[in-house]
């Protein structure tokens, strides 16, 4: 994960929730005529969450793929998840796996804001329980067979520990 910072600031880190820990840098740039703090994440999965936390003054936060990443910072048209925000964390939802971008900027605002970025992975798929069963369910209830004939039924039981073999051996 990169960021890097045209008229704002960038914070000292991006945690990554289930992921290692990534410093940022801030590197400034002259892109787009609109300063804006970039943050590049990576591939994500789909259902995953990007949290976007900001300090200062509101802001206007967008989540994009590369291609719409590319459009913005040519002054080009784009599509994004996001908009203003004006209470922080705001959380984003991945809506398909691929490459993406967090921006950051004050366009059209007065003010200052830093900001900082976490990825959670999506969730795990739902638990499906089976039917409840007895742990011993699974084991056939049949009666011993009668034995030479007899109608009577033995319990037997037999024992491969060595001190039980020296007790009934007498």
């Amino acid at each position: 994960m990169a960021c890097s910072t045209v008229g704002a600031s960038c914070s000292g880190k991006v945690g990554w929730i289930g992921y290692d820990a990534v410093a940022l840098a801030a590197e400034p740039s002259s892109e787009t005529s609109v300063d804006y703090t970039k943050y590049d994440l990576g591939r994500l999965e789909s259902g995953a969450t990007v949290v976007v936390t900001l300090k200062g003054n509101a802001a206007n936060v967008r989540l994009m793929d590369s291609s719409n990443f590319s459009s913005y910072k040519n002054g080009r048209k784009h599509k994004y998840l996001g908009g203003l925000v004006k209470r922080s964390p705001i959380r984003l939802q991945v809506p398909k796996s691929g490459h993406w971008y967090v921006t950051v900027d004050m366009a059209g605002m007065k003010g200052t804001t830093r900001s900082s970025v976490n990825v959670e992975p999506p969730p795990l798929p739902v638990a499906r329980q089976g039917p409840m069963r007895a742990p011993l369910d699974g084991v056939a209830h049949e009666p011993p067979p009668a034995i030479y004939g007899s109608a009577k039924t033995w319990d037997v039981f037999v024992s491969h520990a060595s001190e039980d073999k020296e007790a009934y051996s007498g």
